[in-house]
């Protein structure tokens, strides 16, 4: 059989066959190794998660000469299921026999003359249910999610604390807690779950990649510091919640991987081959730092099976957003040109009828709820607003090109309830940043000469509070006076005695700034070939603009309007920029998975190690991908070795 050498991150040497795979064993985590001379490993599996490594042991009972004896003689069945057991194997050359593989034995079978033992990697301890949330104030048993989403999405709100000081009643004065208004990163919340979900558990977890304070050091945790994101995680195991928090579709695995000492790590690792940054964008992809080459020439011990798939192959990428929302000003007002139009929206013979009514009772009935009170846009507006225009062309790279107007479909639209502008209101001693105005309605008083907000309204020192409310089908909405004739003036004198209330307002002197959807919404193309036969669409609905229109009103000052310059509050296109970027130099490289057998037993290419390429004969084959699977079998002394890579999560890889 010939000795094979393949390069790898951790062995460089050749690794021949390997005579024995010793297996120990103790009953508990704290005791010390037993090597148990006659069990014998058939099998073992690292994996790199959501995957479960296993292995399998078995042992010979009953009258048997062994190998080491010179007779025969009695052996009884033996007890292995709760221990813990691990396999080192003699290489030949090596002073220090290398740990391959670490677990825990969950059951057993006897078939009468052999004990077959099954044993999971340490990755069964991390089932452990997330089943309190850790506090400043100490352990609760309510479901608390890490971070919040701000208003309409924009941004994350935090809610961890940090002690400070070694005076606080915790038990882990170091670690994060709920209580704050830090913003948990995906790395704190792992380190969290480690300190407390994890505190019981009988085997000892450490983060790797982490330096001696506790911030990140290898290029993965970096990745996991990077990511802010809101995430509900009670009662899911450590292990589901890890699966979330490391997704490999966001760029980055994990494995179990133990030390000599007695420790389980959690060790994170990238899945990219080498590092991608955009522009400005403050979101790094940095490579796996275990990079290794296949060199197969020569080697007749190896029966490599690469997958070629043209499924991640695509010739355009285009990252489509969520929708462009225009804030402008209506008026009711038939000559306001440098406003959109707002038509009254009643019948006139319904306000005939109105007028004719035998007292203001009647007045109120339902019968009358839109006179002098219901208005909408006219459906042949044509999405303008004293000449600018409401909805953009958008441009291949994400350009809202307003001096192109963009195709507007009327029916379906509606006024959102809020306008893109902070309320600053306060609220006791501090300000709530993340509430938004509502739409502003407002009218023209004639006898002060202002401009009033309808619901604060008030004529002639007496109050006449309208609150309004907007359709859920169309452009319109209807204010609720205390009589409907309040907004009448100019249009209706009541005879003497036909009414308690005098009409103080004209209807169409109403102004309302409101926000709409439209229907453009932020895209950004890039072509990875000439040709574009194969288009890949990424959505992100989260990813918005908020344009005000040139003009819009925003506030009233006494005679004043106070007007907006006009532009953008809120553009998402440099998030779509950035994961257009992303996954151009995704899928502008090609990627294969590996499936190699070597005849021999080999400890190269560890999971979470990264083949770059696979060469042989002076030509090279483009890998790029992890390793996310170690197979041995002991039994035929072969190893297997599997790379994978899932379809990433672009959107979510910016946020």
């Amino acid at each position: 059989m010939a000795t094979i050498t393949i390069a790898g991150a951790e062995s460089y040497a050749p690794v021949a066959y390997i005579p024995r795979v010793y297996v120990q064993a103790r009953p508990n985590w704290e005791s010390e190794w037993q090597w148990r001379p006659y069990v014998y490993a058939l099998q073992a599996s690292q994996q790199a998660s959501p995957q479960g490594s296993y292995a399998v042991l078995a042992y010979d009972y009953g009258t048997i000469l062994r190998e080491d004896r010179l007779g025969f003689r009695e052996y009884w069945p033996i007890a292995l299921n709760g221990w813990y057991v691990r396999l080192i194997i003699d290489n030949g050359w090596s002073d220090t026999l290398p740990i391959i593989w670490v677990g825990y034995v969950v059951d057993e079978e006897d078939d009468g003359g052999r004990q077959t033992f099954r044993a999971v990697g340490l990755e069964h301890f991390l089932e452990t249910r997330i089943a309190h949330s850790w506090t400043r104030d100490g352990q609760i048993d309510r479901a608390l999610k890490f971070n919040e989403t701000g208003a309409r999405g924009q941004g994350l709100i935090g809610n961890a604390y940090a002690p400070t000081t070694q005076d606080e009643t915790l038990t882990y004065p170091s670690s994060l807690v709920f209580g704050g208004k830090a913003r948990w990163t995906n790395l704190d919340i792992i380190k969290y779950l480690i300190s407390r979900a994890l505190a019981d558990s009988p085997v000892p977890w450490l983060l790797s990649g982490l330096d001696d304070d506790g911030s990140p050091m290898s290029n993965a945790t970096h990745m996991l510091a990077d990511r802010y994101e809101v995430h509900d995680l009670y009662g899911m195991t450590v292990r589901e919640a890890l699966d979330r928090l490391i997704d490999r579709r966001l760029g980055v695995g994990w494995r179990v991987r133990t030390t000599p000492e007695g420790y389980a790590y959690i060790e994170p690792f990238s899945m990219f081959d080498s590092n991608y940054h955009v522009g400005d964008w403050r979101k790094h992809i940095l490579p796996n730092e275990s990079l290794t080459e296949l060199a197969l020439d020569g080697l007749l011990d190896i029966e490599p099976r690469i997958r070629f798939s043209d499924l991640n192959r695509w010739d355009k990428v285009i990252v489509r957003g969520g929708p462009i929302y225009s804030t402008a000003t209506w008026c009711a007002i038939p000559a306001a040109d440098e406003y959109a139009p707002l038509k009254p929206d009643w019948p006139d013979a319904l306000e005939q009828d109105y007028q004719n009514a035998a007292d203001d009772d009647e007045r109120r009935s339902e019968r009358f709820e839109t006179v002098y009170c219901r208005f909408r846009v006219p459906q042949d507006w044509d999405w303008t607003m004293g000449g600018h225009a409401l909805v953009p062309t958008i441009e291949e790279d994400g350009t809202c090109n307003f001096a192109v107007p963009g195709v507007a479909h009327w029916p379906g639209h509606v006024f959102e309830r809020e306008l893109p502008i902070p309320s600053n209101k306060e609220t006791g001693l501090t300000v709530d940043r993340d509430d938004l105005r509502r739409p502003m309605l407002f009218c023209f008083e004639p006898e002060s000469q202002t401009y009033q907000l309808l619901d604060r309204l008030i004529v002639d020192d007496q109050e006449y509070p309208t609150p309004f409310y907007f359709s859920d089908r169309e452009l319109a909405f209807t204010i609720r006076p205390r009589i409907n004739h309040l907004f009448a003036s100019l249009h209706w004198t009541p005879p003497e005695g036909a009414t308690d209330i005098e009409p103080v307002i004209a209807y169409d002197s109403l102004y309302l700034t409101a926000m709409v959807e439209t229907d453009a919404r932020l895209s950004v193309q890039v072509n990875l070939q000439d040709a574009a036969s194969r288009v890949l669409y990424i959505d992100v609905p989260d990813a918005v603009a908020w344009y005000v229109v040139p003009g819009t009103v925003i506030d009233v000052q006494g005679a004043d309007k106070v007007e907006h310059e006009g532009g953008f509050l809120r553009n998402d296109v440099a998030r779509l920029h950035a994961i257009a970027s992303f996954a151009a130099a995704w899928y502008g490289k090609s990627r294969q998975t590996i499936d190699l057998t070597i005849k021999t037993l080999s400890i190269s290419h560890p999971v979470g190690s990264l083949i770059v390429a696979a060469s042989s004969g002076g030509y090279t084959i483009p890998i790029r991908t992890a390793v996310t699977s170690r197979e041995w079998d002991f039994v035929h002394g072969t190893t297997r070795i599997k790379t994978g890579f899932d379809e990433l999560r672009f959107k979510d890889l910016v946020t």
